[in-house]
C-alpha cells in the first residue's frame, strides 16, 4: 500500500513538472526577445548568393520546415542554386530552371559550381575567344568554379581544365570576381 502512494505522488510531481515546463516553454514563445534567438541562424552573408547541393539527393520544399511539403528530389550533387532569401536555418533558393523553394541549410555548401546554359558551354585554354577549344559541355554538366574575372571563370569539369564565358554558364553574376 505504502509503494502505491509513494508511486502516485511521483507521478503528481512528474506531471507538475511537465505543467511548468509547457507554462515556461509558452511564456518564451510570447516574449518578443525570444523571436531574435529563434533567427540567429540567419546568414550575415548578402543576399542574392550562390552555393551548392552538398549531397546527391536533396529535397526541395515548399516551405520553411520539415512539416512543408516536398516539390521536388534534388538527385545531383554540386547544382548551383541562388539563394535569395532566410528563414532561420532555412534557404529560400531559385534553380537555373527558374524553380524555387527551400532548402535546410546543412544541405548546401560555400563550395562554387555552375550549370551550362540549355546550348552548353566551351572549355577554352584562356580567358579569351580564340583561347584553344578544349572541350564542349552540354546544359547538365556541372563545373567547378574555381576563379572568376570580368567575362570568365576558371572551371574544372570532368577532367577538363580552362576557361567559359560568363555568359554561357548559370551560377554566378556578371559582377563576381573571386
Amino acid at each position: 500500500m505504502f509503494g502505491d502512494r509513494k508511486f502516485h505522488n511521483w507521478r503528481q510531481i512528474r506531471a507538475d513538472i511537465a505543467q511548468a515546463l509547457g507554462a515556461l516553454c509558452l511564456i518564451l514563445a510570447l516574449t518578443p526577445g525570444t523571436a531574435v534567438a529563434a533567427d540567429e541562424t540567419t546568414s550575415t552573408r548578402n543576399l542574392p548568393r550562390y552555393e551548392s547541393l552538398r549531397d546527391d539527393l536533396v529535397y526541395l520544399r515548399i516551405g520553411p520546415g520539415q512539416e512543408y511539403k516536398v516539390r521536388w528530389e534534388l538527385r545531383r550533387l554540386g547544382l548551383p542554386v541562388m539563394i535569395f532569401g532566410e528563414y532561420g536555418n532555412w534557404r529560400r533558393v531559385r534553380l537555373h530552371d527558374g524553380e524555387e523553394g527551400w532548402i535546410h541549410s546543412v544541405m548546401l555548401k560555400k563550395t562554387r559550381f555552375a550549370t551550362p546554359q540549355p546550348s552548353g558551354a566551351v572549355i577554352r585554354s584562356r580567358p579569351r575567344l580564340d583561347g584553344v577549344r578544349v572541350a564542349k559541355v552540354g546544359p547538365t554538366f556541372p563545373l567547378r568554379l574555381r576563379a572568376c574575372e570580368v567575362n570568365w571563370c576558371e572551371v574544372e569539369a570532368g577532367g577538363f581544365d580552362g576557361w567559359v564565358r560568363k555568359a554561357e554558364i548559370w551560377g554566378v553574376t556578371n559582377e563576381e570576381r573571386f
